[in-house]
């Protein structure tokens, strides 16, 4: 139920679909009209939805818990993107509120298929969650009831601890919206290689997205440990810390990026003129003044009267 429990508090706030195809699960709020008919789990005094999309999962971490060395347990969310249009590109705000491209088509960084083609990128992956059971035997055994006490208290922080990242606001953002962008989800063990074709087609979450990315891009989070009779459980979280994912038109993007080109290009221009106005204002003027023209050079008239007359 530790296991469960953990797989429903991180699916229930990020995954926005339930359809499952490529490997990864999306959750949807209702199936064509019908109605919803909720189910709610009550463990570790935290009421729940209760979905079918993790059942299996969790029938196999169930039989695992008690084994004498659990693997770890991962959970992945990740960025769907497979309904992107021809025309539609993803893009993703950088710390200056501007614009950049995230490469998806795989043609520069992705592995090859075996008939040497390019995979193709479509998902990216936002955070990964790993659970794990150490068998470190504690002297005293903890009780029962203290374990459940103390998993209580865990488990609510984990549900607080959800809503601050910032993948929260994307599944917000995307569960308001008619969007075709989605999160799902994974639940594996591990780097298992059963799953080694699924992760050929996604972006790897310490893959930076855009230019001028680094290692910054990524945060972690580690939570306190629960003592059980059976071992410790540890969980952490690695996370994208920015998650400001948005579609945009192909040409809408292409003309924003003219845009940015030709304030670049005039600015430097205009400053020139500017420096070289204020130098000519500042240096002595040897230009010669319109109304003194006259003075300056003579009239024929004066020059002809100005000489003897000869006859």
């Amino acid at each position: 139920n530790f296991y469960v429990k953990v797989i429903q508090i991180v699916i229930l706030a990020r995954v926005t679909h339930t359809d499952t195809h490529g490997g990864i699960t999306t959750r949807k709020g209702s199936l064509r009209g019908a109605p919803l008919v909720k189910k709610t789990s009550k463990w570790f005094n935290l009421e729940l939805e209760d979905l079918d999309i993790y059942k299996e999962d969790a029938k196999f971490w169930r039989s695992m818990a008690i084994t004498d060395s659990p693997p770890a347990m991962l959970v992945e969310l990740l960025l769907d993107t497979t309904e992107l249009s021809s025309n539609q590109m993803l893009v993703l705000m950088d710390e200056d509120n501007r614009k950049n491209r995230v490469d998806i088509s795989g043609s520069s960084s992705a592995p090859e298929t075996p008939l040497g083609q390019p995979r193709t990128r479509r998902n990216i992956i936002l955070e990964s969650w790993s659970l794990t059971l150490s068998n470190v035997s504690t002297d005293p055994v903890p009780e029962a009831p203290v374990v459940y006490k103390k998993s209580i208290i865990f488990f609510r922080s984990l549900y607080a601890y959800m809503r601050l990242l910032p993948a929260y606001q994307l599944y917000r953002r995307l569960r308001r919206q008619n969007h075709p962008l989605k999160i799902g989800f994974r639940v594996s063990r591990g780097h298992s290689p059963e799953e080694s074709m699924f992760r050929d087609s996604e972006i790897g979450i310490e893959v930076p997205l855009i230019e001028g990315e680094t290692r910054s891009m990524l945060s972690e989070y580690r939570f306190g440990q629960v003592e059980t009779p059976l071992g410790s459980f540890s969980l952490k979280v690695t996370y994208r810390s920015n998650c400001e994912f948005h579609v945009d038109e192909s040409e809408a993007l292409l003309s924003s990026k003219f845009i940015d080109m030709d304030e670049n290009y005039f600015t430097p221009t205009i400053v020139t003129h500017s420096q070289e106005s204020m130098k000519s204002t500042n240096r002595p003027s040897m230009d010669v003044n319109i109304n003194n023209m006259d003075a300056l050079i003579p009239s024929p008239i004066g020059m002809l009267l100005s000489f003897p007359a000869t006859y």
